[in-house]
């Protein structure tokens, strides 16, 4: 087989493995593959051709797998692919990626370069999400952020004039001129008759013969410019039913929130409605990245109820966990990990109206901090964010040092509790739609969080459960609920690229691990320190 042909192959593999299943999904194996195809692309015994380069680009932004995306990218342009295609695709990734000053070079190559007059807009339309990006991201210099946002609102006409999709750069167009107005800025785009467009570009998506995920979203878009806030909701509900992806439905959500500053807790005019239907949808897709911090997930209790099981009783469920999580600290203020409250009781460690306990990972806090990179007891604390409170940590209760578990007394623990009633759900192998799994902590020692996306239940044993739901460093010790009741299923503690799977089965996956609650539960009541 030769060199190229070698590649196709290898893309035909990338294609099904990030098309699989998520509850299949193997990121390691998405890695490899891509290493090495950028191994082959830099031996540069040939120019690979243009086709196979775009169709490998597409398929990883397909994949939504935009850090292997730009190494790809990267690679193809040191091995002298000339290409607008390709090029445009690389400035994506950049872009995804938050690398706008090395995107827009390469734009600006792909316009000169581009073959075909869809090419030459598709390059058009990225370079104004750049420069709309530019506009958010400038705080200080109001000249600049004029600057840019006409420079994204010239992008996005030139894209209109010379391509054939209107609709992704007109509802553009709509977006910066209404923000150009609002903001009084002195600029062309201020002068833009956007309300006319929209009107205009309504008409044009009721005509279309397909009438996509995409084509809904530019119609509730233009309503949401027109003020016609029942009909933008419409639209919404037409759009989350045909099921977009994850980064098609954040897209949105950053141009609702990012361009039209739609406040997710204003009840005024159907704004909160609009953008809870649309983060819930978010919610519920099975890849990318959705992290809610407390306060904004608490403006997300409105309209769930168009998916089931998504309610806002279920959501307020939740939110009541949240009282019971703390973030574990040093005296000095540095965040360790998290941790959250259980009853005594429910671990037989005392009455069950006994002050309750904090459930953390024995490697976050060990006896004399005796386990590498911990802390004893008498040097850490607990802050509730939700609640306002701080609490001394006074010493160990129990622990289980086999499943990476600590029991920590309080000085006057906060009363909320995370239940263990209902039992929570067990696992079903290749349940349809996958079970899901979420936890709240505190990552990188930050703000309270929600790990709510991509959250995948994969496995479970008699003690460990497998998940996908996102988690970073300073999750260990967060709770692991299961999806009906928010009962308390597992206590966070790894992750891994390459996590051996459970049961003795074959082979790595891309996982997060829990140690079950049941598990501790029994080695617990048999002794308390082991």
């Amino acid at each position: 087989m030769d060199s190229v042909e070698t590649l196709r192959h290898l893309a035909t593999r990338l294609q099904a493995a990030l098309g699989r299943r998520p509850i299949e999904f193997d990121r390691g194996e998405v890695v490899a593959l891509v290493d090495e195809i950028v191994a082959r692309v830099g031996q540069g015994s040939s120019i690979l051709p243009s086709d196979l380069a775009a169709k490998l680009m597409e398929t990883l932004r397909a994949g939504r797998s935009f850090n292997e995306m730009e190494r790809l990218g990267e690679a193809l342009e040191q091995s002298g692919v000339e290409d607008a295609v390709v090029r445009t695709l690389y400035a994506h990734a950049l872009i995804d990626n938050q690398k706008l000053s090395l995107a827009q070079p390469l734009l600006l190559l792909a316009q000169q370069q581009a073959r075909t007059p869809s090419a030459r807009s598709e390059s058009y339309g990225l370079l104004g999400r750049l420069f709309k990006q530019r506009f958010v991201a400038e705080r200080a210099d109001p000249a600049r952020r004029a600057q840019f946002l006409q420079r994204s609102f010239d992008a996005y006409r030139l894209g209109e004039e010379v391509g054939d999709n209107p609709m992704w750069h007109g509802i553009n167009l709509i977006a910066v001129a209404a923000r150009a107005r609002r903001e009084g800025l002195g600029i062309e785009a201020a002068k833009f008759d956007h309300l006319k467009h929209a009107e205009d570009l309504i008409v044009l998506s009721q005509k279309r013969a397909v009438q996509d995920a995409w084509t809904a979203a530019t119609r509730m878009e233009a309503n949401v410019a027109l003020g016609s806030w029942p009909e933008a909701l419409a639209a919404a509900q037409e759009y989350v039913a045909k099921k977009p992806d994850f980064f098609a439905v954040a897209g949105t959500l950053r141009q609702l929130r990012e361009i039209w500053q739609l406040a997710p807790d204003d009840p005024a005019d159907g704004h909160a409605e609009l953008v809870a239907l649309l983060s819930a949808e978010a919610l519920c897709r099975n890849q990318g990245e959705l992290l809610l911090a407390s306060g904004d997930v608490r403006n997300l209790q409105r309209n769930f109820d168009h998916e089931p099981g998504q309610s806002v009783p279920w959501m307020r469920t939740g939110l009541s966990r949240c009282d019971a999580v703390a973030r574990i600290q040093t005296e000095a203020g540095i965040g360790v990990g998290t941790g959250f409250l259980v009853n005594r009781g429910d671990f037989a460690l005392g009455a069950k109206d006994a002050p309750a306990l904090l459930l953390t990972c024995w490697h976050v806090v060990s006896e004399r901090g005796v386990f590498p990179g911990s802390i004893p007891p008498d040097a850490a604390n607990a802050v509730f964010e939700t609640t306002n409170q701080v609490r001394k940590v006074t010493g160990i209760a129990a622990h289980c040092r086999a499943l990476d578990a600590s029991f920590l007394d309080l000085e006057s623990p906060p009363a909320a509790t995370c239940p263990l009633k209902p039992d929570p759900d067990a696992f079903v192998e290749n349940a349809q739609p996958p079970q899901r799994v979420y936890a709240i902590g505190h990552p990188k020692g930050g703000r309270l969080t929600f790990s709510l996306h991509d959250s995948v239940w994969l496995d479970a044993d008699t003690e460990k459960v497998h998940y996908r739901t996102p988690t970073d460093p300073g999750s260990s010790g967060s709770p692991v609920f299961d999806q009906k009741h928010w009962s308390l299923l597992a206590l966070h503690h790894a992750g891994s690229q390459r996590m051996a799977r459970l049961k003795g089965k074959p082979g790595n996956y891309e996982a997060n691990e829990g140690l079950a609650v049941a598990a501790i539960r029994r080695i617990v009541a048999e002794n308390p320190k082991t």
